[in-house]
């Protein structure tokens, strides 16, 4: 059996399924189509090494990546009316807006709550105009953040205070 494991050793396909940088998915979003078709050709995928990922859905190719947030990501989500505009949510108290059409380039939206607070969730309404965070539990409470996305990231619309008493782990947008 000892022959067996260091033949597999040596082979390149070995060394390949133990990459440097190991990172797990977390969430996925694909991007919506132009109009008269199902999608579009992006799948964002955001992994536990507090990266986005662009894929071509299809092949699977890697496209680019994003980096910016400091802690896990909770979510991400292309818009619906703008589908090369990518949102992601994070733990680091962020929710950033990237444009999937340039990988590398730095969030051209950044929405942030209170210093405490720790997203755990996240979501976009379908007009594209509300996004909300949902947070982790802080002194027995829980919260709703909301921003107005046409305002470049400084409009906090309001916080939901005294509705949840645990974790917000997710934001559908159709409540939004």
């Amino acid at each position: 059996m000892e022959g067996v494991e260091e033949k597999l050793k040596s082979l390149s396909i070995a060394r390949r399924l133990q990459p440097q940088d190991p990172a797990y998915l977390l969430d996925v979003s694909l991007q919506p189509g132009a109009a008269g078709t199902s999608s579009g050709d992006v799948l964002a995928v955001s992994c536990s090494n507090h990266r986005l990922h662009l894929h071509n859905k299809e092949t699977l190719r890697p496209l680019g990546e994003f980096r910016g947030h400091t802690a896990p990501i909770c979510g991400v989500t292309f818009a619906h009316a703008s589908p090369d505009l990518l949102f992601s949510g994070s733990a680091d108290g962020t929710v950033r807006a990237w444009d999937a059409r340039r990988p590398g380039s730095k969030a051209v939206q950044e929405f942030r709550g209170d210093p405490a607070h720790r997203f755990s969730g996240m979501g976009v309404n379908a007009a594209d105009v509300v996004v909300c965070a949902g947070t982790e539990q802080l002194d027995e409470e829980s919260f709703l953040v909301f921003w107005d996305a046409r305002a470049a990231g400084k409009a906090l619309l309001g916080v939901y205070t005294e509705s949840h008493s645990d974790d917000v782990t997710q934001v559908e947008e159709e409540v939004l």
